[in-house]
């Protein structure tokens, strides 16, 4: 995905925990480490009709820096815009 000249790409590790790296340029996607990636975990539903690509989600945020996972705080709602692919 490519917004307003930033690279974003989006792995989805377990059923329940996501995972993006945000860079400024798309040279810089070939250089990433675990620092440069911000995760979510939570449950959510995922409406399956084509036109109403919805994804509510109830989330944590976490990073990991230097080796350590440091947690948000709240958990928080999470409305996604996403194409599925089933």
């Amino acid at each position: 995905t490519a917004v307003s000249s930033v690279a974003e790409p989006r792995f989805h590790i377990l059923s329940q925990v996501a995972a993006v790296a945000v860079t400024e340029e798309v040279e810089d996607l070939f250089k990433l480490t675990l620092d440069d990636f911000y995760f979510s975990f939570g449950p959510g539903l995922r409406f399956l009709v084509p036109q109403f690509p919805l994804h509510l989600l109830f989330a944590n945020k976490f990073r990991v820096i230097d080796g350590q996972v440091e947690w948000d705080d709240k958990w928080q709602f999470v409305l996604s815009f996403n194409m599925t692919n089933k």
